[in-house]
């Protein structure tokens, strides 16, 4: 019986990603290309080049699905057999390359380098950068063999060991206990309703995608907790956010969360759900974003509303400072710095911030 309805639920995910299929175009190799301040640039690809990347770049571009560029250092006849394009590495010449092509897609890939505490952890810690910093807590018979910093657990009996190593990005998957293994038929059946839950959901994300023009459409999240799951509106519950978290669900355009913390008034007035904080008088606000722009930040950026020569780091949310010798720095800058011999006098601000730098200034406003 349960084997029935396992080969039934095949057959209902394989007609429903037909049909999501169906409503996609049929040229699955169309490609976009990208701005260049030199000219042409070579085309996004739908086809990834890269099995695995340790250092993958998500672009600026807003655009759902995102695209992405892998920047490891590879050896040139790897790069040339699996790329397109190649540029050099910086270093000394010759030596390796990076590979240059553009993927337009969901899933950028695995990492290459394995996770130091092998492939699954049940007791993670992670930032909430993207991609996050993580930790395993596992208290384990032995450390993989992967990881580097293997520490004996206290008055542990029999000993116990946890990796302290820390790995750039997803943890992995919870381990599988022998409680989950399914040896009863009332187990497996639960799994497949799960199943059919899961599978529900999806039918109603892509129903509301298509369905664009209503700001009210919602899906639903799973929930751990024993409460009804809050529903994403296409309708943004924050004007501006600091700390602003894309949450961990592979869907396009993707889910976000402010984290900022408000004063109880001011969240219940802009959100439909408010969570406590460790801060006296400080809450959250619970409500989750289902579209491609999270909004501006709210902390003004140190040297103003423009900059036109600017440095970030390629994190998705980047941290940039602003090199502009302006006459002088603006209100927010905490580190303005004078140049030295200009004449007249110029200054520098070298505060970093994280976000977008802004537009580029017109040249008056820097004479």
């Amino acid at each position: 019986m349960i084997m029935k309805i396992a080969m039934a639920t095949s057959i209902l995910l394989f007609l429903l990603l037909a049909g999501a299929a169906h409503g996609a175009p049929d040229d699955t190799t169309n490609t976009i290309r990208l701005p260049s301040d030199d000219g042409a640039q070579q085309a996004p690809t739908t086809k990834r080049p890269w099995k695995c990347c340790d250092n993958i770049e998500q672009l600026p571009e807003r655009i759902s699905p995102p695209f992405w560029r892998c920047n490891d250092e590879l050896e040139p006849s790897k790069c040339v057999a699996q790329c397109e394009v190649c540029q050099e590495a910086p270093g000394p010449f010759p030596g390796p390359l990076i590979c240059s092509d553009v993927y337009w897609g969901a899933d950028p890939g695995p990492f290459c380098t394995p996770r130091p505490w092998g492939d699954c952890c049940d007791d993670t810690s992670c930032t909430k950068s993207i991609p996050p910093i993580c930790r395993c807590n596992d208290k384990v018979k032995s450390c993989a063999a992967a990881c580097k910093d293997c520490q004996p657990v206290e008055s542990s009996e029999p000993p116990r060991y946890v990796c302290k190593d820390q790995f750039t990005g997803q943890p992995g998957p919870k381990a599988r206990s022998a409680s989950f293994q399914m040896k009863s038929g009332n187990m497996a059946s639960s799994s497949i309703l799960l199943f059919f839950f899961l599978l529900a959901g999806l039918a109603v994300a892509i129903a509301a995608h298509d369905t664009a023009d209503e700001d009210t459409n919602i899906i639903r999240l799973p929930s751990d907790g024993a409460q009804a799951p809050k529903q994403p509106t296409k309708k943004r519950s924050w004007k501006c956010c600091d700390d602003i978290e894309q949450l961990p669900e592979r869907i396009n355009p993707p889910f976000w969360r402010c984290n900022d913390e408000l004063e109880a008034s001011q969240c219940a007035s802009q959100c439909e759900v408010c969570q406590d904080q460790e801060a006296p008088g400080s809450l959250i606000c619970g409500d989750v974003y289902w579209g491609a722009d999270p909004g501006p930040f709210c902390t003004p950026r140190p040297w103003g509303d423009c900059c036109d020569r600017a440095y970030c780091t390629r994190t998705y949310i980047p941290i940039c400072h602003c090199v502009d010798e302006v006459k002088s720095c603006a209100a927010a800058c905490k580190d303005c710095q004078p140049v030295e011999s200009s004449e007249p006098p110029r200054y520098v601000c070298h505060d970093r911030f994280k976000g977008e730098p802004g537009p580029r200034c017109t040249p008056d406003e820097h004479k």
